[in-house]
């Protein structure tokens, strides 16, 4: 095993590919950085809903062939400065440099769209595999974009708690 593969273990997830919530954790510098350069930056934080029952319900072979195919749509609405990590079971997160918040809900919604739209083979329906998300840009704004497209603002949240969306 090469350094780089031993590496590779230790930033990306086995399950997703993701990056690993460690990874994200030392990228969350970004944000010093863009008000250092007083450019735009927004964190999204999303979960698959009801993940716990799917895996009660289908077994946790289902869940694990949910999960990479959430993360493959997720990086293919990515832009190459984006990062998404695995930040918990079923919970991503995706730093957004250079990205206002209209443009972080846009792509929210865009991703949450495409798995609406996905179905995993072997698994339950991805229909069930509902998206909540919470949108963070810089200046303190918690937004958490509903199921039915609505909004839910919240200021005041820090990007490293915006993942407790209400």
């Amino acid at each position: 095993v090469s350094d780089r593969g031993a590496t590779r273990e230790h930033v990306v997830d086995g399950v997703t590919g993701l990056f690993v919530r460690r990874y994200f954790d030392a990228r969350i510098e970004e944000i010093e950085r863009s008000r250092r350069f007083g450019t735009p930056f927004a964190v999204v934080m999303m979960d698959i809903d009801d993940f716990k029952q799917l895996n009660d319900t289908h077994g946790h072979l289902a869940g694990d062939r949910v999960l990479p195919d959430v993360a493959a749509i997720v990086k293919t609405n990515l832009r190459g400065v984006d990062t998404a990590a695995r930040y918990g079971g079923e919970e991503l997160a995706l730093i957004l440099p250079r990205t206002e918040l209209v443009a972080a809900l846009t792509q929210a919604e865009r991703v949450r769209a495409s798995i609406a739209d996905h179905r995993t083979a072997g698994a339950v329906d991805a229909t069930e595999q509902r998206r909540g998300k919470g949108v963070e840009q810089d200046a303190g704004h918690h937004v958490r974009l509903q199921e039915d497209g609505r909004r839910h603002h919240q200021p005041g949240d820090r990007a490293d708690r915006c993942g407790q969306a209400p």
